[in-house]
């Protein structure tokens, strides 16, 4: 156990060096979990770090990830400073391994659990099982470059706690200007939306107007008929949806248009 460690965590990832790396969250010196190193061509293990608790984290979890740097990041469940968890980074060449982040289970949260994941913004993005604003964790951001930490989201409710798994990245229109179809004459708006979408035709139609609102697996949540008001706009409540993507098709005299919206808590 203390040779090689024990209960390895996540899938072991390929290094730029052709050699695999990974995690057990359980033996190495100090019962807190090793990293170890997997040369495939000479077919050896070799324990590379031991994590000892405050200096390094100790109980690693998920996967580990590769940066352009070059440079292996992960997360571990305890130690640090503050017995949080940490962030840390860990150079396959010098066999270094540096805590970056000391997790203080308060507003930068505590306990980091599933895996890092490194988005198109050339970011790193993860999640924590305690902490925050709310005490039911975060997501945060984490600049490598720059070595900068920022939360920017607190979950609000114990059954929206992230346990398992990774973020993932998806194409979408987060920050992107209200949705406006000019060619149908249609401004969706506010986008992103918590409570009420508003949708402002440019001109004055009379009669209904047949609406279906459908997530992005397809299921439709809304279908319904309405006529707008004198300002050009019918108000569509959305409060009781879950945060996600969302897409308007508004029929009128057999002819449809689609826009897309994301709702938020």
């Amino acid at each position: 156990m203390t040779a090689s460690g024990k209960t390895p965590r996540g899938n072991p990832v390929q290094a730029a060096n052709g050699k695999l790396y990974g995690i057990a969250s359980e033996g190495g010196l100090h019962n807190g979990g090793v990293l170890w190193e997997y040369d495939i061509i000479l077919g050896i293990f070799t324990k590379k770090q031991d994590f000892d608790g405050t200096n390094k984290g100790s109980l690693p979890v998920g996967t580990l990830i590769e940066f352009d740097d070059n440079q292996l990041y992960g997360l571990c469940f305890l130690g640090g400073l503050n017995n949080g968890g940490v962030l840390f980074r860990y150079d396959t060449e010098s066999d270094n391994l540096s805590r970056l982040v000391n997790f203080d289970g308060l507003n930068m949260g505590g306990r980091p659990m599933g895996s890092l994941m490194v988005a198109s913004n050339n970011k790193i993005y993860g999640t924590t099982d305690s902490g925050g604003a709310y005490g039911f964790g975060v997501v945060f951001e984490f600049n490598p470059l720059l070595l900068e930490y920022s939360v920017i989201y607190d979950f609000r409710e114990f059954s929206h706690k992230p346990f398992f798994g990774a973020l993932i990245e998806v194409e979408s229109d987060f920050g992107l200007p209200d949705t406006h179809d000019s060619s149908a004459g249609i401004h969706v708006y506010p986008n992103p939306a918590m409570n009420i979408v508003n949708i402002k035709y440019e001109t004055r139609d009379i009669g209904p107007f047949d609406i279906r609102l459908i997530n992005q697996f397809g299921q439709i949540m809304m279908t319904t008929s309405s006529e707008i008001d004198e300002n050009n706009i019918l108000k569509l409540d959305v409060s009781g949806l879950e945060a996600g993507i969302y897409f308007l098709q508004i029929t009128k005299n057999g002819q449809s248009t689609v826009s897309k919206f994301v709702k938020t808590n």
